[in-house]
Order: structure tokens, then sequence, then C-alpha cells
């Protein structure tokens, strides 16, 4: 059985950081007009909390996904497609986390404008929806990686169909299974 409590510990790390740099984002908001000397304070902060977010996760969470999906990779294509769509959807998180430190320095060090309000509002939506696309694909993962696979050679973790018209041969060493016409 693979261990997927690595991926998880460092989804916490990452979204705890990042969480609390759009919370610093949204003080800093707050006080723009009445303490901007604050208001630039938390924006240092929320770049900062973004500096951890993105360590988090090219250090630690990316090496564990690719850990994680290299055990899977004998169960079959269902899971290396889902740690595929899980490397892309932590690359999307780490983008919208540059792009979220990126403009809290910006806005530490330059007036607010709409644009730069509008950037950081898209960049902090983008991440968000990149992090829920990663539990999704983490929750699918999770799964895979708690089946065991059938036979001593890593068969498949699924039985062969039953439909009379098609036979199913073994075509590699790692025991997967194509299905073939008769």
């Amino acid at each position: 059985m693979c261990d997927f409590s690595p991926v998880r510990n460092w989804a916490i790390v990452f979204l705890g950081a990042f969480v609390l740099a759009a919370v610093s984002i949204a003080v800093a908001f707050g006080l723009t007009s009445s303490f901007p000397w604050v208001a630039s304070i938390c924006f240092w902060a929320a770049a900062s909390w973004a500096g951890i977010a993105l360590i988090s996760a090219v250090a630690g969470l990316l090496p564990a996904v690719r850990t994680f999906c290299l055990c899977l990779a004998a169960r079959g294509p269902s899971c290396l497609q889902s740690c595929d769509r899980l490397i892309k959807a932590v690359g999307g998180m780490v983008i919208g986390v540059i792009a979220v430190g990126a403009f809290s320095v910006w806005f530490a060090l330059m007036p607010l404008d709409t644009i730069k309000i509008a950037g950081l509002l898209v960049s902090l939506a983008a991440t968000f929806i990149a992090a829920f696309a990663c539990l999704a694909f983490t929750i699918s993962l999770s799964a895979c990686g708690s089946n065991q696979p059938t036979g001593s050679s890593g068969g498949p973790l699924t039985s062969p169909p039953t439909n009379p018209t098609n036979t199913t041969t073994p075509t590699s060493s790692t025991g997967l299974q194509t299905t073939k016409p008769r």
C-alpha cells in the first residue's frame, strides 16, 4: 500500500500558509484607507506567507506527490491519470501563489489602483480553484493508493469484464490488462 500521509501533510502546510496570505491581504485592504502604513505591513506579511506556501509546494508537496505516484505506477492508467492531473493542479497553485506574492509586494510598494486589485483578486481566485482541483484529485488518489492489486505480480485493481465477446490478455510485465475483441 502506498503511503499518502506525506501528500496530505504537505498539502495542509501549503493551504495553511496560503490562507494566512489571503487573510493578510483582506486585513490590508480593510486598513488601507485608515492606516496605510499598517496595510503596507500586512501586504509584506502576505508576500511572506505566499513565499512560505511556494516553498512548501515546490520543496515538499510536489516531491511527495511524485513519490506517491511512483508507488502507484503499477496500479493502472486511471491512477496515473489522477497523478498527472494532481501534478498539473499543484503547478497551477504554484503559479497562483507567485502571482499573489508579486501583487502583495507591488501593493506594499505602490498605492492601490483598480487594475492591481483586480489582478490580485483573479490570482487569489485562480489559486483557490487550483487548490480545490487538487483536493478532488487527491481524494481520487487516496482511494487509488488504498487498493491492493490482485495477484502476486501486481495485477489489475478490478476483475476482467464478464462480456463473452471480449477476452483479456496481459500486455505488460506490470500485469495491466487490455480488452481485445475475439
